[in-house]
């Protein structure tokens, strides 16, 4: 049998941790965008941009679950024998929302960050098909902190997991970053993982975000076009 300890928390806890979260991606785009780039096109304010819209709509989401999960309509379809009831039922489905929306986050931030570094890693003519090795080829270019590349594989092997429904099914790994053992158990869901290494995670996935980027061989670059520089979105009325 394997333990998992939940972290208690609240709605508001919840808010200000994500919250947290969006004024890291915030204060770099803020910077990035002195530097005079196409806010439109550019890879380097884009995707920063599009990294800050997941966490943005979670907070707003957040609010509206502070504010009135409680009282929606949804619940009266239910027929529960007592208050009691009723609130473990809610509390329940909170605590799939409240999963669903950090995994969701996860997954929307590293889908963007593997972009970029496909992106900045064609700029720099270096090659290659997984975003582990590519981005340890960056780092070396680049002659960055090389703590990154446990950062790399502290994020690339918890994003395996959601391919196995939270499980690590290869070999026994432990990755050190900033001090903290992390352990990656055969079989075995990451009992690490939680809100507040998501948080970790992102903001330190940002801190390399913006080293790379303050690099002189991709800050030199007068452009580097994004995915989305030559996509026009019709809305319909």
């Amino acid at each position: 049998m394997t333990t998992i300890n939940h972290k208690k928390t609240t709605t508001k806890e919840l808010i200000k941790l994500y919250t947290g979260i969006r004024f890291e991606f915030g204060d770099l785009l803020t910077e990035l965008q002195k530097n005079g780039w196409d806010e439109e096109k550019d890879t380097r304010i884009i995707s920063l941009k599009l990294m800050i819209e997941p966490v943005q709509s979670i907070i707003i989401l957040l609010y509206l679950i502070d504010e009135h999960f409680g009282d929606i309509s949804l619940w009266e379809l239910q027929k529960f024998t007592n208050q009691t009831q009723k609130n473990d039922f809610i509390n329940n489905r909170l605590t799939f929302i409240v999963n669903e929306l950090r995994e969701g986050l996860f997954v929307n931030v590293f889908i963007r960050f593997e972009n970029f570094i496909k992106i900045i890693s064609k700029s720099l003519g270096l090659s290659g098909d997984k975003i582990n090795a590519l981005s340890k080829k960056i780092i070396n270019e680049l002659n960055l902190n090389f703590d990154y590349k446990e950062l790399i594989n502290l994020v690339t092997y918890s994003r395996n997991t959601m391919h196995t429904e939270g499980f690590h099914t290869q070999d026994d790994k432990a990755i050190s970053y900033k001090g903290i053992d992390y352990q990656f158990k055969q079989n075995q869901p990451l009992l690490f993982y939680n809100e507040d290494t998501l948080k970790l995670m992102l903001v330190e996935t940002k801190n390399l975000i913006a080293d790379i980027i303050e690099s002189p061989k991709v800050k030199s670059q007068n452009y580097i076009g994004h995915s989305y520089e030559n996509l026009i979105h019709n809305y319909e009325d």
